[in-house]
């Protein structure tokens, strides 16, 4: 794993400069790509964030859980010593990706609210499964296997579950500490754990949100000036007709209604002008 820890670190650091100085890398902060490589931009962001959020969901609650309950616990160890570097390996791949792409989709300095706390969620998780990764998981892999050694002494961890376990540490101080000694690195890995994927979850709902905001802007746009184009339209043609309906009064005429239509073309109230909307 010597040679994918050194290319991880350098992935992780390519993303946190291109997160921090995306115009280093050719980021445009007018955001004037070619749709070609915004496209590509953010398919590698999608793909790369829902095989993180994926993953993380499979292990964290679903795959793991069914082994510690279906294996003997000494396999179950050996198997997740095994499995665990593997799986922050690819989750901090993932994320890195996902933090350089949405970086350069969306630089910090003129991103909005709701993009830099997508940064930040992102950026977190990444830096919680860095710490995984180097810190945690070495550390609990070398404290299982002293407890493992500990067990075998004490002729148990064949059996499924932890009782055993529990019954052998009342009457074995050795086997207690190490127990002690585990469960609290274990507990700070399991932690950054949830807390990465905790940071994915809030991503995707700062996504959902974005999404759901600019879908209700441009519809709301559409709408407004399709129905006042319509109407303003139809009242050109009413040049010195008075319509009153519910104490609204209009008097058009030719030139008035031609100035209307424009005005709301460029600005509409409460949305902006659409060419900074489309930004």
């Amino acid at each position: 794993m010597g040679w994918a820890t050194r290319f991880l670190t350098a992935v992780a650091f390519l993303a946190i400069g291109v997160l921090f100085s995306p115009e280093t890398f050719g980021s445009k902060s007018d955001g004037g790509y070619s749709s070609k490589v915004l496209i590509a931009l953010k398919l590698a962001h999608l793909l790369s964030f829902s095989t993180a959020f994926g993953v993380a969901l499979w292990v964290t609650f679903i795959g793991g859980i069914i082994m510690f309950k279906h294996l003997p616990r000494h396999q179950f160890g050996n198997l997740q010593s095994k499995m665990f570097p593997a799986y922050f390996s690819l989750v901090v791949a993932c994320a890195a990706i996902s933090v350089a792409s949405f970086g350069y989709i969306h630089p910090w300095s003129t991103a909005s609210s709701i993009e830099k706390y997508q940064l930040g969620f992102l950026l977190s998780s990444l830096a919680f499964n860095l710490s995984n990764l180097f810190v945690f998981t070495p550390m609990t892999i070398e404290m299982m296997k002293q407890r493992h050694k500990v067990e075998r002494e004490a002729n148990i961890g064949e059996e499924v579950g932890w009782s055993k376990n529990i019954e052998t540490a009342k009457v074995n101080p050795k086997l207690a500490a190490m127990n002690k000694k585990f469960g609290m690195i274990h507990g700070l890995s399991s932690l950054a754990n949830i807390m990465s994927f905790g940071s994915l979850a809030m991503h995707s709902c700062h996504v959902y949100v974005y999404v759901r905001l600019h879908v209700y802007v441009y519809v709301r746009l559409h709408v407004y000036v399709y129905v006042r184009l319509h109407v303003d339209l139809e009242a050109m043609f009413m040049l010195d007709l008075k319509i009153q309906k519910n104490s609204l009064v209009l008097v058009p005429s030719t030139l008035g209604m031609v100035a209307s239509v424009l005005g709301d073309l460029v600005t509409v109230p409460g949305v902006g002008s659409p060419a900074r909307w489309a930004k």
